[in-house]
């Protein structure tokens, strides 16, 4: 027979656990229930253990930004798109630690960023929150503070880094780069960032102070020969109005920039980050680096290698070689390389004859050229463009300038 004070001992202690089930079931249910997003709020999908839900961001930032609560997530991962992240909290603030992440930043194109190591400090206070975003790869480590407004709809992030060591920069975003490895870079640079959550609209301005690379072995163009399949020797200067229209239809700052143009790129990632089509920002010493080097992949590494390369070229091999390369190398569609070829096989003439407007539907082409042909046989030249481009020379007098636009009416390529 069982033993009644034994039943009277357990019966509330039963009770007392299923309260205590019950309790928890609801609050977890209620949490999950204002966790749960509106139809237009910033939402993320995550994974505990073997279930995904949906949460509105603003809510759970507010709610893991709670001390009690932090506390509870210390040690504890969530899996996102762009890695697993791990949660360290304190009483002062809390971390959030990724490793080998991937960050995909539609203004750049749609290849990832590989990053080797993100650290993202975070605290809440009364104007919204801040704290601290650290990258770190190879050893070297980047860290820049950070201020954020929040609300349902989204978060505007304000990065601010001041005379952060452009060799530290490049080993971290690059760490995974060949180039990296042999390449020897000094500078500073100085960063002003604003991002916009969820739709990742970036505006940025930065400086480098003293940038300058070595070890890439660019110098070796300065004597090089070039393929004669892209029409004559890279030995020979291009004269004449061409090299005239190339850089104002391509790179009209190219006389004084450093191998990149700052500004342009800035430009070019707020562009590119509000629109779905995007739209470069290269110098001609860039565009050469993507012809010599790096092939055209959408992606930041691509961009970075790029620019190393550009920036070497500049010390090494001068203004003059590097128009004189691009000149021999670029591409005028149809299997066409090289101006010399490109003015021969479409206008019957050596580059260095051509006429400014001659010159400047040549310079047209550079921007897709099998499109403008193609457009050249269905319609004609593209007028509007090739105007632009006489407008935009150098070095031309104001009648001479007036005699080309009047010209391009008449221009008739053998397209």
């Amino acid at each position: 027979m069982k033993n009644p004070s034994r039943r009277k001992w357990y019966a509330p202690l039963l009770i007392a656990l299923g309260a205590a089930l019950l309790l928890i079931s609801f609050a977890a249910i209620a949490l999950l229930v204002w966790l749960r997003p509106a139809a237009q709020d910033w939402q993320q999908s995550l994974r505990l253990g073997p279930i995904t839900l949906d949460v509105g961001i603003e809510k759970l930032i507010r709610l893991g930004s709670r001390h009690e609560v932090a506390a509870l997530l210390d040690g504890r991962s969530l899996r996102t798109s762009t890695g697993i992240w791990r949660i360290s909290a304190t009483q002062e603030a809390s971390e959030l630690i990724c490793e080998r992440c991937q960050l995909t930043l539609p203004a750049i194109g749609p290849a990832p960023l590989r990053l080797e190591r993100v650290s993202l400090t975070f605290a809440r206070s009364h104007s919204g929150y801040s704290g601290s975003l650290r990258l770190r790869a190879e050893q070297r480590e980047i860290a820049v503070p950070w201020t954020a407004a929040v609300n349902s709809r989204g978060a505007d992030i304000d990065i601010r880094g001041a005379a952060l060591p452009m060799a530290d920069v490049v080993a971290v975003l690059g760490h995974d780069l060949p180039e990296v490895r042999i390449a020897r870079v000094t500078g500073l640079l100085s960063l002003q960032m604003h991002l916009h959550l969820p739709h990742r609209q970036v505006e940025a301005q930065w400086t480098a102070a003293g940038f300058h690379v070595a070890g890439l072995g660019t110098e070796r163009l300065l004597n090089a020969a070039l393929p004669e399949r892209c029409g004559g020797s890279s030995q020979r200067p291009i004269s004449g109005w061409l090299p005239l229209a190339v850089i104002a239809a391509e790179d009209q700052t190219f006389r004084s920039h450093p191998g990149y143009d700052a500004r342009q790129i800035s430009a070019a990632l707020h562009r590119n980050s509000q629109q779905d089509a995007l739209h470069g920002a290269s110098t001609l010493t860039q565009q050469l680096a993507r012809l010599l080097y790096t092939g055209d992949e959408r992606s930041a590494q691509r961009k970075l290698r790029e620019l190393l390369y550009a920036v070497e070229m500049e010390q090494t091999l001068g203004k003059g070689r590097i128009l004189q390369l691009y000149l021999a190398l670029a591409p005028w569609g149809q299997d066409v390389c090289g101006a010399e070829k490109a003015a021969r096989r479409y206008l019957g003439k050596s580059a260095g004859a051509v006429t400014p407007a001659e010159a400047a539907w040549l310079a047209s082409l550079l921007t897709n050229p099998d499109a403008q042909l193609q457009r050249v046989r269905t319609s004609g030249i593209d007028m509007g463009r090739t105007t632009r481009i006489v407008q935009a020379m150098r070095h031309i007098s104001t009648k001479r300038r007036e005699r080309a636009v009047a010209e391009i009416a008449s221009l008739r390529p053998a397209a």
